[in-house]
């Protein structure tokens, strides 16, 4: 599989984390209910979580890619920053993808729609404006309504049709 999308949504998304500086991790993100640090760590985590499982790489090498991909934030955010120590779990992660197989398919888009979205979450709220090009955005859209077997679902198509239309909130609420 090529992993080199994931790896250049992950630059994006790492460029917006080299802006945040210590009194910015505990800023809110609109929309999540946390703050910036807590987004950092999910995005780690879903990084992670990607490739659990994976067949494709024998049990000793993904947990010694796991465990140092884990560690990496916590061991080397003091010299790398939080923009370094994701594009390590991410380049560790981009090449357990790089070796699998079809089935490992789901999980990476899963990974390719979560960095977007947490891309325009960072950017976001630390006052920047984040647009990924068309194809990645389309991409994305058809990840979300889409089920995991790739059938269009139809409670998430409407869904999108009433945020759109400006009928409800992404949250599902309606809009007052």
């Amino acid at each position: 599989m090529d992993a080199s999308t994931l790896h250049l949504l992950a630059e994006d998304l790492a460029a917006y984390l080299s802006e945040a500086t210590p009194g910015d991790l505990g800023r809110p993100v609109a929309g999540t209910g946390g703050t910036l640090a807590e987004l950092y760590l999910t995005a780690v985590d879903g990084v992670l979580e990607a490739v659990v499982g994976e067949e494709e790489s024998t049990e000793d090498e993904r947990a010694r890619a796991l465990r140092a991909a884990r560690g990496a934030p916590f061991a080397s955010c003091a010299w790398l920053g939080l923009d370094g120590a994701y594009r390590d779990a991410v380049r560790r992660v981009v090449r357990i993808f790089d070796a699998a197989g079809p089935d490992a398919e789901a999980r990476y888009e899963r990974l390719l729609r979560d960095t977007v979205v947490h891309t325009w979450d960072v950017a976001h709220t630390l006052g920047f404006e984040y647009r990924p090009d068309r194809a990645v955005a389309e991409r994305v859209l058809r990840g979300i309504v889409h089920d995991d077997d790739g059938s269009a679902s139809g409670e998430s198509l409407f869904q999108c049709v009433l945020v759109l239309s400006g009928r409800a909130r992404s949250d599902r609420s309606p809009v007052a």
